[in-house]
């Protein structure tokens, strides 16, 4: 039986994202655990802009998504910098879905994850009401222990006190 355990940290490229990260290598990570940031594409950026809906010809079309797939490229390497820096082994990929809750459950079933790690953004109950939170998504939806991370400057003093 393999000793290493497949910890899935959701990276969207926020501050949040970021803090999660830290705050897992900080206080729970240990070197049996091999780290799997998870990176959830959905559908290009560039299917929202302009040039798309006026591009004729396949060589803008393919020049929009040489330019998605370079940003794409820049996020994961900016990712495996973290690991690095972290000094902890782990590996990035990219997983496309067009839900990033569910991208991210897929990623960890698919590799047997022990444990789900993700950054809150913080969304007033309106919001997440109307727009969904990916956290609460992988929280209700995940068959592994997931651990939500708020970042504490986005802590709004929801009857606690300091």
């Amino acid at each position: 039986m393999e000793d290493t355990q497949n910890v899935v940290i959701a990276m969207d490229g926020s501050e949040h994202a970021k803090f999660a990260f830290k705050y897992y290598v900080k206080e729970i990570h240990n070197p049996k655990f091999h780290i799997v940031m998870v990176h959830v594409v959905g559908p290009p950026e560039s299917l929202h802009k302009t040039e798309w809906y006026k591009a004729h010809d396949s060589e803008t079309i393919h020049k929009i998504l040489e330019e998605e797939k370079a940003r794409l490229k820049e996020t994961l390497e900016g990712y495996s910098q973290l690991l690095k820096e972290a000094e902890v082994q782990g590996t990035v990929q990219s997983i496309h879905a067009s839900q990033p809750g569910r991208g991210i459950i897929q990623a960890a079933e698919d590799c047997n994850a022990q444990m789900i790690v993700t950054g809150c953004r913080g969304l007033g109950k309106v919001r997440r009401t109307i727009m969904g939170s990916v956290s609460d998504y992988v929280v209700h939806h995940a068959t592994m222990p997931t651990l939500v991370c708020r970042h504490p400057r986005d802590h709004h003093g929801h009857g606690h006190h300091k």
